[in-house]
């Protein structure tokens, strides 16, 4: 298990392991998205391509939110290249419940395993079968993501004050 402080060092642990995250090649970091155009700034986390596509990358330490899609589809859209483009967003938690339908752009989302975010709080349990359908359902009815879901009832029930 890789443990990081923050983005840059998860950055350099994928570059430095590309071949294990991904299934093409590595192009470079922090890649202007239109150098020179008025209007488009921003850096692309990764870039990598293959022979039909480019695919631009960006990395987010704790979680994949719709705004990290958002950032992608711009970068996207501004990004100059005859290959067909590709966007991923990367991190150890992916929102489940991400709107991809706004966008006319490819855009994929890849979850991290084997790392974690220093300040993140892992832990793994096992619901029963019942709590976990009802929690499923009361996630895809709120938008609210399980994990935010379970953590609100331990929360309540163990007193904890934020």
């Amino acid at each position: 298990m890789f443990e990081y402080k923050d983005e840059a060092e998860l950055q350099e642990h994928i570059i430095n392991n590309f071949n294990k995250f991904f299934d093409f090649d590595f192009i470079g970091s922090e890649v202007e998205v239109s150098p020179g155009r008025i209007g488009t700034n921003g850096k692309m986390d990764l870039l990598g391509e293959d022979a039909e596509h480019v695919y631009i990358i960006e990395l987010k330490k704790d979680k994949v939110k719709q705004s990290t899609l958002d950032q992608l589809d711009r970068y996207i859209s501004h990004y100059q290249t005859d290959k067909i483009k590709i966007g991923i967003a990367v991190a150890p938690i992916i929102n489940n419940n991400l709107d991809f339908t706004k966008y006319n752009t490819n855009l994929k989302v890849k979850e991290l395993n084997n790392v974690i975010f220093e300040n993140m709080q892992v832990i793994t349990i096992r619901l029963p079968d019942e709590m976990h359908e009802k929690l499923r359902k009361e996630s895809f009815e709120t938008g609210v993501s399980m994990n935010l879901l379970i953590r609100k009832q331990l929360n309540k029930k163990y007193e904890v004050k934020r």
